[in-house]
């Protein structure tokens, strides 16, 4: 059920044209339509925003060959791009007339934001990439330099102002998701003591939709549109008189950064502008994110996906199935199964019956799937689209996958053929991703490696005893 304030989203197939609308107006009076191309480009855009049922802006872009904007509504003025693909002149985000305009530096990273003569904000990185140092400005001259302490998962822990040692903010993030925000705590009068805290909650797609203070009560509330535009309400829902948070909260969409000084999400490795539904800038990873347009968000699927690195649109089931085996956040589970595998065989290395051939087979090719699946945290009613409807010996979810390819034939001397061609394709797979997360800079890359090395030397070990075993007994 979907409450006032939600957002609802109506599409159709083959990405013709997407709406979105808030709950509790008429959608006949208010919302946002998107006509999408096969290459993810928005050809027109439309939205009704005064209640009148008169689109209030409709807007049609052209691109070129390389899904650059090139016109707006058949002008140029407000759009460019330089020779890399970044846009140099960007439409601000809240005023279509007006632009900014950017500089870039040598390795494709945002460095100064200007409207006109004056400067609206610098930005600094380290050696990873990271946004470390936010220099903002007031009618042209320099009014803040916020520097900024990064977790190893580049998760802002603190930010301090100026040259000051005392701490202005600190956030608190969980476990559950890289942008999993917990908590802020903030001083709110320079005294150097952290006298506010509030509490972020989100929706499914991790999109901030409330602050709660200590007590529990919410202070201020969010709407976000389906690419990001967000509104800000007052507790009770009602629409805030100046429209900016009276907490200056600075995580909106998909909880990620949005800046206030130019309109645009920050999403570690690019910029996003919600305007355009799209990057400013081109996927560091080319065509490894979306294969057929390198400024797309979500492969044109924001409601379901969200890009927390900038650089390709995650699901559910890429994240908890697939992105959290392959890095080793539980790549342990491909080691159980290689144990597994080797106590399975020694147990039954006299036997050939079929459900001995059924245990070994799980743990050899459990081996290989536990690098590209979970363990133990996901519910067998999940893997039904794998046939699995029962847990045999081991509980982890590399022995259930297992399972599934060990019933592929009872037959020894094919089983061997069969095993490897059914475990061929994840090892593979593995190995395609790994680039893309090790160019993310997410180093836990090494124990997802070694993890699929490890269940992979297992596979052969386990077939090789096989094959020895059921010579020397069933043949």
């Amino acid at each position: 059920m979907l409450a006032d304030g939600d957002i609802q989203v109506v599409h159709c197939i083959n990405r013709c044209v997407r709406r979105a609308y808030l709950c509790g107006q008429d959608p006949h009076t208010f919302g946002q339509d998107w006509d999408l191309d096969q290459l993810g480009n928005w050809p027109n855009f439309t939205q009704d925003n005064d209640g009148n049922g008169t689109n209030d802006l409709n807007q049609n872009r052209t691109h070129n060959d390389a899904n650059e904007v090139t016109q707006i509504d058949a002008s140029a003025t407000h759009i460019a791009h330089d020779a890399a693909g970044n846009m140099t002149t960007v439409p601000k985000p809240t005023n279509w007339s007006g632009h900014n305009d950017v500089t870039w530096d040598a390795w494709n990273r945002l460095v100064k934001v200007a409207d006109g003569a004056n400067t609206v904000a610098e930005y600094q990185y380290d050696g990873d990439n990271r946004r470390i140092v936010k220099k903002l400005y007031s009618g042209g001259s320099l009014s803040q330099t916020r520097h900024i302490y990064l977790s190893v998962q580049n998760q802002v822990l603190e930010e301090r102002i100026d040259s000051s040692t005392s701490t202005d903010r600190q956030f608190t993030w969980g476990s559950r998701y890289i942008d999993d925000l917990v908590l802020r705590s903030r001083d709110t009068d320079t005294n150097g003591s952290l006298d506010e805290t509030v509490y972020a909650m989100q929706d499914a797609n991790w999109n901030i939709t409330a602050l709660a203070d200590t007590s529990g009560a919410v202070v201020e509330r969010f709407v976000c549109f389906s690419y990001g535009r967000s509104t800000v309400l007052d507790a009770n829902f009602t629409l805030d008189l100046d429209g900016l948070s009276d907490y200056e909260w600075e995580y909106r969409f998909t909880s990620r950064e949005y800046d206030t000084e130019t309109g645009l999400h920050y999403f570690r490795a690019r910029y996003y502008h919600d305007g355009f539904g799209r990057f400013i800038g081109r996927d560091p990873i080319g065509f490894e994110g979306s294969e057929w347009n390198l400024f797309e968000f979500t492969n044109s699927n924001p409601s379901s996906r969200r890009d927390p690195y900038g650089l390709w649109g995650w699901d559910d089931d890429w994240i908890e199935y697939g992105f959290g085996g392959l890095l080793g956040f539980q790549g342990n589970a491909v080691q159980v199964a290689a144990g597994n595998a080797i106590i399975n065989t020694a147990n039954c290395i006299w036997s050939c019956t079929s459900s001995v051939n059924n245990q070994i087979l799980a743990g050899a090719s459990g081996a290989a799937a536990g690098g590209i699946y979970l363990g133990s945290q996901t519910p067998i009613s999940t893997l039904s689209q794998f046939g699995v409807t029962s847990i045999s010996q081991n509980p982890t979810l590399a022995t259930i996958m297992a399972n599934r390819w060990g019933g592929l034939g009872n037959s020894t001397p094919n089983a061997l053929g069969r095993l490897i061609h059914s475990h061929q394709t994840s090892i593979h797979e593995a190995v395609r991703h790994l680039p893309r997360a090790q160019r993310a800079g997410m180093r836990r890359i090494v124990i997802g490696r070694n993890a699929i090395r490890v269940g992979c030397q297992a596979v052969v070990i386990v077939e090789s005893v096989i094959v020895i075993s059921c010579a020397l007994s069933c043949q």
